[in-house]
């Protein structure tokens, strides 16, 4: 952290390096995480970001606001604990902050004293906002281990998402240090191993807050910090409205001893109460059977309404009509449920790498974007933190979209069917788990097909094809097919019910593109797609007879001067790496490829295929070829066999298979 002056804006501002953040696949990651700050920092109550960046280093950095009042934490050391009032008043606006991040679908997952500075008015603001996020990007121990576990929510600790029922947790125990002075579950002396502190988190019951504490407040925070997720306020905005009611009367202090008299004059009333109680009751049912002996109790109907698009007005009640209750939509639930069938496919050809989101059906069917099936050199489908190998198929498909099988079926959850009505609020997540809020509407065309209008759009990102939509209830819906500015809402039944047929394309009709797109870069995170991309830029690297890079890609050749290369390797007029087998030993990723060289030998075009080992460092990139025993295919050398002209890649994919294993 540093305090810089920005001159051209006379203020004082804090430039915060992120020094842990410097994978590049973790950079990716935080190039779309200050997006979503960004978005954020327009919010009541949350830290804005003035703009970011990366160093000379690849450091990423975020400018921030200069708090001169500090943090909350600077304030608990300094002063101990807080009055009632003021946290109740910080608390309101914490939670409200938060609340207003989920239904963006933004969760903190490391929400603390420290993180909440003060503005010069008193007012708080949430700071960091997804940087928690960046340091692990799947939920589990490693995640929990980066935050702070007194803030910590109990599930966290075994890998178990709950959303934002875990960042309400972490509200209610900033409050309790808050009221307390120092965290629930806390070590005065500081000396309790993490292990232990974990344990007592999960098994030990919330200790109490001090006396003077208002009864409200004590039961909201006690609500908010229970072990259980299913126990907590079912959102941040919950905790925020139940603190902002709470009646700030301190309880009524009890005195050790109480006076016999007292003590007997309050159990009179009791009985008596008790007693009238039993009469009446006892009365009235004589009274009503009287006049009719065969009455039951009726259950009063509650309609559930159907939430209405923005402008419509909204369901009413009329006298004597049924009560009409509207639920608030839970986007934050939404996208968790929707996760469950949304993965990410990963695929690389010769034409390069695509990603695409994928909706998994059922029988380990896998529904995505048609040009996945345009580079099924190897097609890798991540979900759960796992990855799996997939199989384009032909398929009948929508148009645009075409279908992938995995082997592991078991290993998918599949989400059951949801049938909504026009006017219904469905959640449309995309490959980033980011939802928007959106309302079901009429195909203005065609009467029997239905559409979606996003409500709000800086609930999310930009629609893309294949993003999933549920319901409220958390049922599939379908999928997005986005064109000419409408969403089409692909049901399930119209997917699987189009007669176009998509066959996977093996082929390299377009040039050769060494990485991704941009749109894609930032989600393409998975460790052999990365592998297969350095690989490729290392067969560009020869085939333009780019030494230099060649030497950095591969540093056994680091010795070797560019008449070395130019002697030892003929130049290629293009490569291509196709990959056949992988198997990861020790952290080390060992690749049996397929190198196919288009080249120009005495005047005459070929093209030769080479059978290679590469090992891959986790760490730095680099390439290594592991052994000496190339097989063959097409020879290099004047008198082996060389297939004449530039043949497609395709037309060597069986020969490669056979050839080439690892």
């Amino acid at each position: 952290m540093y305090r810089a002056r920005q001159a051209d804006l006379d203020r004082d501002i804090v430039v915060k390096v992120l020094t842990n953040v410097d994978a590049e696949t973790t950079r990716r990651r935080f190039d779309r995480e200050r997006r979503a700050m960004g978005r954020l920092s327009q919010t009541i109550g949350i830290a804005p970001l003035y703009g970011s960046g990366f160093l000379s280093t690849g450091q990423p950095y975020l400018l921030m606001p200069f708090y001169a009042l500090g943090s909350l934490q600077d304030h608990l050391d300094e002063g101990g604990a807080l009055s009632a009032e003021r946290v109740r008043d910080i608390g309101v606006a914490v939670a409200r902050a938060v609340h207003t991040a989920h239904e963006n679908g933004v969760l903190h997952r490391d929400l603390k004293p420290a993180n909440i500075l003060l503005r010069r008015s008193g007012q708080p603001d949430v700071a960091d906002f997804g940087i928690a996020h960046l340091t692990d990007d799947s939920l589990g121990a490693s995640q929990a281990l980066t935050m702070t576990p007194l803030y910590t929510a109990p599930e966290v600790f075994d890998g178990v998402e709950s959303g934002a029922a875990s960042d309400v947790y972490s509200v209610g125990a900033t409050l309790f240090a808050l009221l307390n002075g120092r965290p629930a579950y806390s070590d005065p002396g500081g000396s309790t191993p993490v292990l232990s502190l974990m344990r007592r988190i999960h098994e030990d019951p919330l200790p109490q807050l001090p006396a003077a504490v208002p009864t409200d407040i004590v039961a909201a925070v006690s609500k908010a910090m229970s072990k259980d997720p299913r126990e907590r306020h079912g959102s941040a905005g919950e905790l925020a409205a139940e603190l902002a009611a709470a009646d700030m009367a301190a309880p009524r202090m009890r005195t050790a001893k109480q006076s016999p008299v007292m003590i007997a004059s309050i159990l009179a009333v009791v009985v008596a109460a008790a007693v009238g109680a039993a009469l009446g009751f006892f009365l009235v049912g004589r009274s009503d059977t009287a006049r009719d002996p065969t009455v039951t109790s009726t259950p009063v109907e509650v309609d559930s309404a159907v939430p209405q698009p923005p402008g419509s007005g909204g369901p009413t009640n009329s006298p004597g009509s049924a009560t009409t209750v509207a639920e608030p939509f839970d986007l934050v639930a939404a996208a968790s449920v929707a996760k469950q069938a949304l993965v990410r496919i990963e695929a690389f050809s010769c034409a390069g790498a695509h990603v695409s989101t994928g909706v998994v059906l059922n029988d380990g069917i896998i529904v995505t974007l048609e040009r996945v099936l345009a580079a099924p050199w190897l097609v890798q489908v991540i979900a759960g933190g796992k990855t799996f190998s997939a199989t384009p198929q032909p398929s009948d498909a929508a148009a645009g979209l075409a279908f992938i099988t995995v082997d592991d079926a078991d290993a998918f959850d599949v989400l059951d069917g949801a049938q909504v009505a026009p006017g219904a609020q469905v959640a449309i997540v995309g490959i980033d788990g980011r939802p928007a809020l959106a309302s079901i509407i009429v195909d203005p065309d065609d009467d029997s097909l239905l559409q979606a209008q996003v409500v709000n759009a800086g609930t999310g990102n930009a629609i893309e094809p294949v993003d999933i939509i549920v319901s409220a209830s958390g049922g599939l819906v379908g999928v997005a097919q986005v064109g000419s500015g409408e969403i089409d809402v692909l049901t399930p039944d119209r997917i699987q019910g189009n007669g176009s047929l998509v066959v996977p394309d093996y082929a390299c009709r377009t040039p050769l593109r060494r990485d991704l797109n941009p749109p894609d870069a930032e989600s393409a995170v998975s460790p052999s797609m990365s592998e297969l991309l350095t690989m490729q830029q290392l067969s560009d690297a020869y085939a333009n007879e780019q030494w230099t890079l060649v030497r950095q890609l591969e540093p056994g050749k680091a010795a070797l001067d560019d008449a070395n290369f130019v002697e030892g390797w003929r130049p290629l007029r293009q490569g291509f790496v196709y990959p056949v087998e992988r198997s990861v030993v020790n952290g080390l990723s060992r690749w049996r490829i397929g190198l196919i060289g288009h080249e120009t030998w005495n005047g005459n075009d070929l093209t030769t295929l080479f059978c290679v080992t590469w090992t891959v460092d986790p760490v730095s990139g680099a390439v290594v070829q592991t052994n000496k025993d190339n097989v063959t295919v097409h020879g290099s050398q004047p008198g082996q066999q060389q297939r004449p002209g530039f043949v497609d890649p395709s037309e060597l994919r069986l020969s490669i298979l056979d050839s080439c294993p690892l």
